[in-house]
């Protein structure tokens, strides 16, 4: 259950159900290919049984791209489960206040998040309106900005933004244009109420001009 603010901020209510108990033998059930995009929530590395076996699936397999978004429960996330998971991170994609939580306090500096991911691994901190800082090791961190919009409801605007910018990547977009794509995305799904309100690619491409 998710309530809204009047801001457009929200809480959720929520009570957990199959998704904390997945195993090895679940994941073993899916035909991985070499060109998969992968999303990992930290939701599902504080289960007991799924986020081992997260971090299990992912010693053996290695997706074409692989999101992180340890979200805002990152703190409970064992702590050398989440560093197994960050070892094999292509993207890390989190918001101002989980930055703060990992020890970042500040989201256009050197983060030592980066020490933490493979060596060709990227930083997206999302800093709301004003769109993300991407971090990338020998590169100063680039803040790509977002559209101008009006917030009706924030919900869903996180996995919209992880959505397009792994749907981005696998098109073939360099990450900054990803990122200006996931930012876009973002923007227009906080412009409606509910929590699937991610836009097409075709209102993307009129958004983006």
């Amino acid at each position: 259950m998710g309530f809204v603010e009047p801001d457009g901020e929200r809480t959720f209510v929520t009570s957990p159900g199959v998704e904390q108990t997945l195993t090895d033998a679940d994941f073993g059930l899916i035909d991985w290919t070499g060109g998969d995009s992968l999303y990992v929530s930290g939701y599902d590395l504080l289960y007991p049984e799924t986020g081992p076996a997260v971090a299990a699936l992912l010693d053996r397999y290695r997706p074409a791209t692989l999101l992180v978004d340890p979200g805002p429960l990152v703190a409970e996330v064992p702590a050398d489960l989440l560093d197994r998971v960050l070892a094999v991170t292509d993207v890390l994609s989190l918001n101002e206040r989980e930055l703060r939580i990992l020890g970042e306090d500040d989201t256009g500096g050197r983060l030592r998040l980066l020490d933490r991911l493979p060596e060709t691994g990227a930083v997206v901190a999302r800093v709301g309106a004003e769109g993300a800082w991407l971090h990338r090791r020998g590169r100063a961190p680039e803040l790509i900005p977002s559209l101008p919009v009006t917030v009706v409801d924030s919900t869903g605007a996180g996995d919209a933004h992880a959505g397009a910018l792994l749907a981005g990547l696998a098109g073939g977009l360099e990450l900054p244009e990803a990122v200006r794509l996931a930012n876009a995305a973002g923007a227009l799904a906080v412009t409606r109420a509910g929590s699937a309100t991610g836009p097409t690619s075709a209102e993307l491409a009129a958004a983006l001009g």
